[in-house]
């Protein structure tokens, strides 16, 4: 049986990256509408969504 995956964010080990992902987050609050949501929480609802999660999925540069 497949062990349950651990959607739990890793810290950001730079202030840059704090800072990086502070402005996400504050993006994504906006985007979806919900400006009181925590990063865990965002991120423990788009994580598992590959389509979401996956930078893979936008248009390349070429096609915009």
């Amino acid at each position: 049986m497949a062990q349950p995956i651990d959607f739990t964010p890793k810290e950001p080990q730079t202030e840059g990256g704090r800072q990086a992902r502070q402005q996400y987050l504050q993006l994504a609050q906006r985007i979806i509408d919900e400006p009181t949501m925590d990063y865990a929480t965002l991120y423990k609802r788009f994580a598992p969504n590959d389509w979401a999660a996956s930078s893979s999925t936008m248009p390349s540069p070429r096609w915009r």
